[in-house]
């Protein structure tokens, strides 16, 4: 209703919280809390505003924040509310869809994987779907928020936080077991539209607001010249992918696959000298 973008993970951590008793009852306090850890982006403070008068106008009773509310925050993942076989699921599910696909994989299987019963499962996710999801957001948040950091540093020239930019996403993405993750949405996302539409709504749409936050950047500091930065962002995700899914799809098959990073560097300069402002051309 409000356009506020929230993911199934940090709802849930909320819910948890608040089951716990780390939220306090004061209603300026809910309001900062849950904030923080909802809004990833001042662009919805306003929508977040609007939603929040709707939920509870008329409300009134203030208490002090406690310091191990702020500590939830800053790691929720980490915090009691997420058991230790909570995690173990959620590391098991990850590895099992990414070796099978969402289709081909079981609840009993990822059970085994993580050394439960299939009925331990069902007690913290109604659902395949739930499980696959949260299981994605639990190890891909960190990577889309170390995409953003990169992209909200304006203390380095543009083409250098773009290099960074990609380059760390190969790291935490391209290298580690979610790399299996794009390909694993090419091949399901016909059977299993509303997950794709998920995924890329909640997690590849985040990075690539980042990526075009980092292009306006540039093109604000006169680094760049005048391009649309969403369609850029785009643009800059393409050579990410493919490499990804090259590698996931074809693998050794694919004998003139080129060396990731090398691949990478190459689409990098390509892409700044692109964007860069022409000298020449300015001249004019």
């Amino acid at each position: 209703m409000y356009g506020v973008p929230v993911t199934v993970t940090e709802w849930l951590a909320l819910m948890r919280g608040l089951a716990m008793g780390l939220v306090p009852t004061g209603l300026e306090q809910i309001y900062a809390v849950a904030r923080s850890f909802l809004v990833k982006s001042e662009a919805y403070f306003d929508q977040y505003d609007q939603a929040f008068v709707h939920m509870f106008k008329g409300i009134e009773t203030p208490v002090e924040i406690e310091d191990e509310v702020w500590d939830w925050l800053a790691n929720p993942l980490t915090m009691p509310g997420l058991s230790e076989e909570e995690r173990r699921l959620l590391a098991a599910a990850l590895e099992v869809f990414a070796e099978k696909g969402f289709a081909g994989t079981r609840l009993e299987e990822i059970a085994a994987h993580a050394g439960v019963s299939k009925g331990t499962v069902y007690l913290y996710f109604e659902s395949k779907e739930a499980l696959f999801k949260a299981a994605i957001e639990a190890a891909m948040t960190p990577a889309v928020e170390a995409a953003e950091a990169i992209a909200n540093d304006a203390s380095k020239p543009a083409a250098d936080l773009l290099r960074e930019f990609v380059f760390g996403w190969w790291e935490r993405v391209g290298m580690t077991s979610l790399g299996a993750v794009p390909k694993l949405m090419v091949a399901e996302s016909g059977n299993f539209p509303e997950v794709a539409r998920w995924f890329h709504d909640t997690m590849i749409l985040r990075a690539q607001r980042a990526m075009a936050r980092l292009i306006q950047l540039g093109i604000e500091r006169g680094e760049f010249r005048q391009v649309e930065p969403m369609i850029a962002a785009r643009i800059v995700f393409s050579p990410m992918f493919s490499i990804i899914v090259w590698r996931r799809a074809f693998g050794e098959a694919m004998c003139d696959l080129p060396e990731p990073k090398r691949f990478l560097a190459e689409a990098v300069s390509l892409l700044t000298h692109g964007l860069a402002v022409s000298p020449t051309k300015d001249s004019r």
